[in-house]
């Protein structure tokens, strides 16, 4: 199986987050910069891209939403969110960049809804977490998110499906 290689974050300005496999096993969360997708002195939104090498050719996808865009734990597959007027969109690129799967947003399944979604409503936004199940064996989360109520599901990268709660305490409100 070929993989993933240098894969980084980057913005218009020229500033770079690459990924740390070996950090991100420790700490699963990417620590980006207070002005990396937002400059707050121009007040307008940076393009954020990601890039990567695949049998030593780079690739490049420009305009991601860098929370929603991670490679998978085997470093086989991209999963790439984007914004287009306001509607997320995930798509599961494989590592030649080829489209793999464009992930059906789930309706949610918080067991108190509350002040948050109704049943047939889509999330407006997510983002994609490794787990880890046992040692160096991880499994993946999405955060998705409806207005300000969240859950966290399981998804598995290379199918696109959305599966139930990652736990009794994986859902709330912002």
């Amino acid at each position: 199986m070929d993989i993933i290689t240098d894969f980084e974050w980057f913005n218009d300005k020229g500033v770079i987050v690459a990924f740390d496999t070996q950090k991100y096993q420790q700490m699963p969360t990417m620590l980006f910069s207070r002005d990396f997708d937002y400059y707050y002195d121009e007040h307008k939104f940076a393009v954020v891209g990601v890039r990567w090498n695949y049998k030593g050719q780079p690739i490049v996808i420009s305009n991601v939403w860098q929370e929603g865009t991670l490679p998978s734990p085997n470093m086989d597959k991209i999963i790439v969110t984007t914004s287009e007027l306001g509607e997320y969109k995930t798509t599961i690129y494989n590592a030649d960049s080829s489209v793999h799967k464009v992930v059906e947003m789930p309706y949610p399944i918080m067991p108190n809804l509350g002040r948050g979604p109704t049943r047939d409503e889509k999330p407006d936004t997510n983002k994609v977490y490794w787990c880890r199940k046992k040692i160096n064996d991880y499994s993946m989360l999405i955060k998705l998110g409806y207005h300000d109520a969240w859950e966290e599901r399981y998804f598995n990268p290379e199918t696109g499906e959305i599966g139930g709660l990652f736990s009794n305490n994986s859902y709330g409100y912002y």
